[in-house]
C-alpha cells in the first residue's frame, strides 16, 4: 500500500511539474520586473523604503545579484549600513554580475566598513545570543560590525536573559560583559525526588501495531482525486498558455489561470493525501486484541 501510494504522488508531481513549470517561471519572472519597475519609480522619488519593499519583492519572485544590488543601495541610502554591506558583500562575489558591477560593490565595501562601529560583547555563559533590533548577531564571547548610534543589546540564553543599553561610535569599539545568572545546574523539584507508587498492570497490554487503517484509505483517495485533476487540468494550462502566447487572446489567458490554479489546488490534494498515508503507516500505532481475549503463553484458548 505504502509503495502504491507514492508512485502515485510522484507520478502526480511530474505530471504537474511539467505542465507548469514554464508558465510559472515566466510569471515569475514578469511579476518580478514589475516590481522591480515600482522599485525603481519609488527610488527616483527617494522614497527609499517604498524602493526596497518592491526590490524585496521582485528578488523573493526571481533571484537575481542585480536586484540584490539595488537593495544594497536602499539599504546604504536609509542608513542602514551593516544590512547594505551584506548586500553588497553577496554581489561582489556574484557570478551573474559582470566584473565592472562587481568592482563597484568592492569599492562600496570599503566605504561602508568605515561608516560602522564595532560592539564587542563579552561574559558568560559561553554560547549565549547576542541580540540586537530582534536579530541574533552572534554568540558569547563575539564581535560584530553594527550600524552606530545608542542600541540595545539582550543576551539570552533559554528563558534568561539581561539588556544593556550601549552607545557605539564609528570606527570605534564599544565593549559590553554580561553575566548571565542560570539555574544551578542538576537542579530538581522536590516533587521530581518523590516516588511515584505505580499498580502492577493485572492483564499485558493490548499489542502495539503499525498498518493501514481508515487515515490510509482517506489518503489513498486524495492522491487519486489530486492526481486525476493535475491530469485533467494541466495539459490544458499548457494549452492555454501556449494560445495565450500565440494569440494574445484574454480568453485564453483567463482560462489558463483558472486550470493552473485547479492544477495547483489538485496537487495540493495530493500532496496531502500522501502526507496522511506516510502518518498512518509510519507514525500511528494500532491496537491489536484486548489482552483478555488474547493467548498467553502455556495457557489454552481464551473466550
Amino acid at each position: 500500500m505504502k509503495l502504491w501510494s507514492w508512485a502515485v504522488l510522484c507520478a502526480v508531481l511530474s505530471s504537474a511539474t511539467t505542465a507548469l513549470a514554464q508558465p510559472a517561471d515566466a510569471q515569475a519572472r514578469s511579476l518580478a520586473k514589475a516590481q522591480f519597475a515600482e522599485g525603481q519609480r519609488a527610488f527616483d522619488r527617494k522614497d527609499f523604503d517604498e524602493a526596497l519593499r518592491h526590490f524585496r519583492r521582485a528578488f523573493e519572485l526571481h533571484r537575481h545579484d542585480a536586484v540584490r544590488f539595488n537593495i544594497a543601495v536602499c539599504f546604504e541610502r536609509l542608513g542602514r549600513f551593516r544590512e547594505a554591506l551584506e548586500q553588497y558583500e553577496a554581489a561582489a562575489q556574484s557570478s551573474e554580475l559582470d566584473a565592472k558591477q562587481k568592482q563597484r560593490a568592492t569599492t562600496k565595501i570599503d566605504a561602508l566598513r568605515a561608516e560602522l562601529g564595532t560592539l564587542e560583547v563579552d561574559g558568560s555563559p559561553m554560547g549565549a545570543e547576542v541580540v540586537v533590533a530582534d536579530e541574533v548577531l552572534c554568540t558569547l564571547p563575539c564581535k560584530a560590525l553594527v550600524d552606530p548610534g545608542e542600541l540595545t543589546v539582550v543576551v539570552r540564553r533559554g528563558s534568561t536573559m539581561e539588556e544593556r543599553k550601549v552607545r557605539v561610535e564609528r570606527q570605534r569599539t564599544a565593549t559590553v560583559t554580561v553575566e548571565l545568572k542560570l539555574d544551578a545546574p542538576g537542579a530538581t523539584s522536590s516533587v521530581q525526588d518523590a516516588p511515584i507508587a505505580v499498580a502492577p498492570p493485572e492483564d499485558a497490554p493490548p499489542a502495539v501495531t503499525r498498518g493501514p487503517g481508515w487515515v490510509t484509505w482517506m489518503g489513498a483517495g486524495l492522491v487519486v482525486v489530486g492526481g486525476v485533476g493535475v491530469v485533467a487540468f494541466g495539459p490544458k494550462a499548457q494549452s492555454e498558455h501556449d494560445q495565450f502566447i500565440k494569440t494574445g487572446s484574454e480568453d485564453a489567458r483567463s482560462s489558463g489561470e483558472r486550470a493552473r490554479d485547479l492544477t495547483n489546488v489538485s496537487i495540493g490534494v495530493a500532496v496531502v493525501g500522501a502526507a496522511l498515508v506516510a502518518v498512518d503507516l509510519l507514525f500511528i500505532p494500532k491496537q491489536g486484541a484486548p489482552a483478555a481475549t488474547r493467548r498467553r503463553p502455556g495457557m489454552g484458548l481464551s473466550f
